[in-house]
């Protein structure tokens, strides 16, 4: 008896995103009872952890993304795709120290060729820069904004003669790089034949597709400002089409924004980074110096550029530049 209400309990949980007291309720047994089957499941994953992730090849890519249960504030996962592997945490939230635990245990498992190329592609969030740092300082970390205004926008952290240098490219930079699979070319003739969202593409500012190069780790994708200085946020959409529910896992539509990708309220529109950015330059602040701002191909004349773009053509060329294949692991 005990047993066929566990597993009903975690049924419910599972595949409805019920609450606690939501599936009590419906069953007509204790709330204990039904976080007894949802501790006896995390117990179960965190004890059938694989012991060692092997990947051959010379280059590694590893999606990695957060997403709670909405069942339990203690629920969460970071679930990860290691190349064709599954590595995940259960965790109640991502944060630095989630984040951290997560990278660290990923390098003690991870077996590869010592000369390959360790990729990482992950949301916007802050929280992943200093662990990838600190335990793949040799690995190239993509991320992906999804806030509404800075959408488009992707960030390849990479190294150069020893040097740490951020790359901003647009999320689809390698589209017409290389040929989208069946289901992606079906998905994007259906939008054409819909036509444009309801929402007015002519009421969204488009960001601009200028190729900008950072020498230093840039965090934030649209710069900072202060409290007081009064400036507003625009919303900033790109013009191109959006990717389909049911495209490849490459172009999943996008979640609902994410949290820990930055914070909206202090962003500034591209002109006022800019000029934040020369004031801070000028200054003699520490930070990120921006040393190249065009187009792409001027910017193929900067190495760091080429490796980049070499490897967003090679892990995404014919596709937009997500993190959605660690989404759809969720799901």
């Amino acid at each position: 008896m005990y047993q066929d209400f566990l597993v009903e309990a975690l049924t419910l949980l599972t595949t409805c995103e019920e609450t606690l007291e939501g599936v009590a309720k419906y069953l007509n047994i204790s709330k204990h009872m039904v976080e007894l089957s949802e501790q006896t499941m995390i117990d179960y994953l965190d004890g059938n952890v694989t012991k060692s992730i092997e990947v051959d090849g010379d280059m590694v890519v590893i999606y990695a993304d957060f997403s709670g249960t909405q069942i339990s504030k203690k629920s969460g996962m970071i679930m990860s795709k290691v190349g064709e592997e599954v590595a995940y945490k259960v965790c109640p939230v991502m944060n630095y120290l989630t984040a951290w635990n997560f990278v660290k245990g990923l390098k003690e498992r991870l077996e590869t060729d010592d000369d390959a190329t360790v990729v990482f592609v992950t949301d916007g969030g802050k929280a992943w820069l200093d662990p990838i740092q600190s335990f793949f300082p040799e690995a190239v970390h993509i991320r992906q904004f999804h806030s509404k205004n800075c959408r488009s926008l992707v960030f390849v952290h990479l190294r150069h003669d020893e040097e740490p240098y951020t790359v901003r490219f647009p999320w689809n930079t390698v589209l017409e790089m290389g040929e989208a699979s069946k289901d992606t070319r079906r998905m994007r003739q259906r939008r054409k034949l819909k036509g444009s969202s309801s929402r007015s593409v002519e009421s969204r500012i488009e960001l601009s597709d200028d190729i900008i190069v950072r020498k230093g780790i840039a965090k934030h994708p649209r710069g900072r400002r202060n409290k007081d200085e009064g400036a507003t946020v625009p919303e900033a959409m790109d013009g191109g089409e959006k990717p389909g529910r049911l495209e490849d896992l490459q172009e999943k539509k996008d979640s609902e924004d994410s949290k820990g990708d930055s914070e909206g309220s202090e962003e500034t529109s591209e002109e006022d980074a800019d000029r934040r950015e020369k004031r801070n330059i000028a200054s003699g602040t520490d930070g990120p110096s921006r040393i190249f701002k065009g187009e792409l191909k001027e910017a193929m004349e900067i190495p760091p550029v080429r490796r980049a773009f070499s490897i967003l053509k090679r892990v995404f060329g014919g596709h937009y530049i997500t993190s959605n294949t660690a989404e759809t692991l969720f799901n």
